[in-house]
Formats: structure tokens, sequence, C-alpha cells
């Protein structure tokens, strides 16, 4: 029971670490880059496998490839029945792939395709991978008939079917697509071929399944004419559609200066600028002190409140405008007054006036206070003294 256990935890784990490095997704339709067209041929009752273009997307990891049908291809779960054209054991939707430098082979070095082949055709694909192992410029030798089931392998080749459309596992995958993409799509794992994204030349094909070898490359069905080195975002080269390609640093961000701006190359090969920080776009930024229509308080010249306004071309503080001052009828901090009635001290002796904002009180005339001689004040002094008078009180 043990045993048992183990290899069914063995098991799992390698399921989930396959399930785990498969691609995250499938590009999206704008993605895919077209690089090669065919012709209408066999007429419309053949559109169902009669490619219409080709395209790819490779993002360093994997390659995924696309033929477009001028039709909608057999879907999985169609299998033929009297009468019918469109099913899945009579089409075989394939690409070559050829490695550079080119050796001059005919058919390539690696074949991948889905065909409705091992028994009983259920109208299920399946897919194979095929690797001319012998370099004989010939794939039929490679096959291995006799496999079968979910996935299978022949050692001596890396051959193998899986029997599950979609994102499958970390090396190779399909799907058929009705419409309106009309479309079949592989990926392979470039590390797994040894390869990179410009190290290879495709060629897509279809024919009429078990009726043909493996490697058949009818000539109304096959697109390019020949093998092709694909154009593709990141081929470093500026191709047909594309604004430009920085090879290696497309999608990388450049960082304008303040008051500037820079252009980059994105991951879609299209030119993208970004503005840098300047004075005006609302945010205080770097050296700038406020940002246009910003107001803040200050203290003017005597201690007085006031405003600054912040300068539109600059980004620095203006002067500050009072918005109080000794005259504006209100006593602020630091004043005494206004008006002059703003300094009566109830003393009729004086005159009081407001100047300046600082009050003044002026003895009236004719109002001053007899003075005595110094003399006489002091003999008064003495006798008041002398006689137990020491000052009066007034009454």
């Amino acid at each position: 029971m043990r045993k048992q256990f183990l290899i069914i935890l063995v098991a799992l784990l390698i399921s989930l670490c396959a399930a785990a490095a498969q691609p995250a997704s499938w590009p999206s339709e704008s993605g895919w880059v077209l690089f090669g067209t065919d012709a209408t041929n066999n007429g419309p009752n053949d559109d169902w496998r009669d490619i219409a273009n080709v395209s790819l997307y490779c993002d360093g990891t994997y390659l995924f490839l696309r033929e477009t049908m001028y039709g909608e291809p057999a879907l999985p779960g169609d299998p033929c029945s009297p009468g019918e054209d469109v099913c899945t054991e009579d089409v075989r939707y394939k690409y070559f792939l050829n490695l550079l430098p080119s050796d001059g082979e005919t058919f390539g070095d690696f074949l991948i395709f889905i065909e409705d082949r091992t028994s009983p055709v259920s109208g299920q694909y399946e897919l194979y991978f095929v690797n001319d192992t012998d370099n004989d410029d010939d794939f039929d030798d490679d096959m291995d008939e006799n496999v079968g089931g979910s996935q299978r392998y022949n050692s001596s080749s890396a051959n193998f079917i899986i029997e599950s459309p979609g994102l499958i596992n970390n090396d190779f995958g399909y799907r058929v697509l009705g419409s309106p993409a009309n479309s079949v799509d592989f990926y392979l794992r470039l590390s797994t071929l040894g390869i990179t994204c410009s190290q290879f030349e495709l060629l897509a094909a279809t024919d009429q399944d078990a009726s043909n070898p493996v490697d058949q490359q009818p000539t109304t069905d096959v697109a390019p004419d020949d093998f092709l080195t694909p154009q593709y975002c990141g081929d470093g080269i500026i191709n047909d559609g594309e604004e430009c390609d920085a090879n290696g640093q497309n999608g990388v961000l450049c960082v304008p200066a303040y008051g500037g701006s820079c252009t980059y190359c994105s991951s879609t090969c299209t030119n993208i600028t970004l503005t840098g920080d300047y004075c005006g776009d609302g945010t205080v930024n770097g050296a700038e002190e406020c940002e246009d229509s910003q107001t803040q308080s200050c203290t003017a010249a005597g201690g007085y409140a006031g405003t600054q306004t912040c300068s539109p071309s600059t980004c620095t503080w203006g002067a500050c405008i009072v918005t109080e001052y000794c005259g504006d009828g209100i006593i602020n901090d630091g004043e005494e007054c206004e008006l002059n009635s703003d300094c009566d001290d109830k003393d009729p002796e004086t005159t009081d006036t407001c100047g300046g904002c600082v009050c003044e009180h002026v003895v009236k005339k004719g109002k001053s206070v007899p003075i005595m001689s110094p003399v006489l004040t002091a003999l008064l002094g003495t006798t008041l003294a002398g006689i137990g008078i020491h000052g009066c009180r007034k009454k």
C-alpha cells in the first residue's frame, strides 16, 4: 500500500510540474506575425484544408505557429461519416522546420503535425513531432507507426503522440479554432529543439492524411512556396508593418529627462514616446516649488499676511501679495488702531490720534500743570511734614 501511494505521489508531482511549465497562454490575435500566403486552390469544397496564410509568434521561449484556412478546418470530435467531406481523418495539418544554416534539405529537420490516425479513428487528432534523426531528408522512416495512447515516445527519434488539444505540456501543444479564426495553431519550446527565434526556416502544408506520406508537400496546399526564414518582431530588422525593431531591447522602457521626451521600441515593434516631468504637469517634480494655479499663504513686510501664486512658466512662487494692511479698517496683528477712536484712553486732558496704526496721546494745550521752583517745593515739603501732613487725598 505504501509503495502504491509513493508511485501515485510521484506521478502527481510529475503532472503538476509539467502543467506549471507549459505556456501561460496563446498569443493575442494582434501578436501573430504574417510570413506567408497562398492562393485559393481546388475550389471552395476544399477550403477547410486549403491554406490562406501562415503566421508565427516567437517570445524567446516558445515558437507559436499558425495555419489559417480559407474555410473552417475539421474540428476535433468530427469523424467522417458517409457523404461527409469535412472530417478529421481526411486531413493532415503540418509544419516543417529547417535549421539554419540550411544544408539544402527539401523537408527540413523537424516535422510537427496533427491528424486522426490511430486506431480506432475517433474524430480526435493526435499531435506528432518527428525528428529526422538520420538526416536523410525523409520523415517516413522516422515515424513509429505502432505508437498510440495519450502520449508515447520513440526513444530513437524522440517522436511522440499527444491526443489532447490545448496548452498541453512544456514542449509541444496544439489547438484548432473554428470561424472566424479558421486556424490550426501549434507551439514548440525552443530549448527542446536547441534553437532560438532566428535559427530556423518554416514551411506549412496540408494533405489528405493517410493517403500520402507524412512529408508530402502538395504544391497546391503549401505556404510559402519554399522554406522561408520568418520575419518577426524581435529579429532586429524593421520588417513590413513594423515601425522599429530593437532586437532584444524591444519593450525596454526609456527614461525621459525633465522637460524632454524619449522613444523606445515596444514588444510589438511600434514606437512609443514617453514624456518626462515638466512644469505644468500637475505634479511638483524635482526642483519645482509648486505647480500652475497653486496658491499659498505668506508673510509680507511688516508681518502682514499675504498670498503667493505659482508662476506657470517656472513653477516657482511669485511675490507675496498682502491681503491685510494698515488702513484696511481691521486691527491686524501688530497694529494698535485703524481709527482715532480706537485710541481713546478716556483722559479729557489728552488728544488721542491713530497714526501709522499706532496710537498717540498728546496733552492738550493750556492744560499743563504749574511747576514750582525747587526751593519752594522743598520748603513746603518740610513744613507739611513738620505738622504731620504727608500728603492729601482727593475726595
